[in-house]
């Protein structure tokens, strides 16, 4: 019998400025709300950067990866990115923390890794000011994101299923 594939679903992104943090706030509400099964696992990233390399490298198959993307496109719009297809190069960084995501994904897969990645990114309105709260914009839009990734989910025959909450 064949194997489940090994899902990583990834939050990403700085809590501290406001809808930048928008990743790891999908994580959370996921670990409260939802149930999945043994093959996927829920990790916040936060601003690992480089760090976050032994975590892609435990051989994952698929990598989903939630974040906030910069784009001239009206705040709360979300897109669904492959990362084949986006340019994978390397560039000289003074500290491991300055590392993206992308780069992360690159080494890993220098190092011999295979995997299938995808990043469910949204247009932020506020990731330039402190603050811990994400934008109503952002807010109202994270049914969307997470409908969004779990139209990701079912492609791999992953159906998360909703906690209960009992109220005593």
């Amino acid at each position: 019998m064949k194997q489940p594939p090994k899902i990583l679903i990834l939050g990403v992104g700085n809590l501290l400025l406001c809808d930048e943090g928008v990743g790891v706030h999908i994580i959370r509400e996921l670990e409260k709300k939802y149930l999945f099964p043994n093959n996927v696992e829920l990790f916040d990233g936060g601003t690992l950067g480089l760090y976050l390399l032994p975590k892609i490298e435990e051989g994952f198959d698929y990598i989903l990866i939630i974040d906030a993307i910069a784009t001239n496109n009206p705040p709360g719009s979300i897109y669904v990115l492959d990362f084949k297809d986006l340019p994978q190069k390397l560039s000289n960084k003074l500290s491991p923390h300055e590392t993206s995501l992308l780069e992360v994904l690159t080494l890993a897969q220098l190092n011999g890794y295979t995997f299938q990645a995808k990043i469910i990114g949204i247009v932020p309105e506020n990731m330039h000011s402190w603050g811990m709260i994400l934008s109503k914009t952002i807010n109202d839009k994270l049914p969307v994101l997470i409908e969004t990734l779990f139209n990701e989910l079912h492609l791999l025959n992953i159906s998360p299923s909703q906690l209960k909450v009992s109220i005593s």
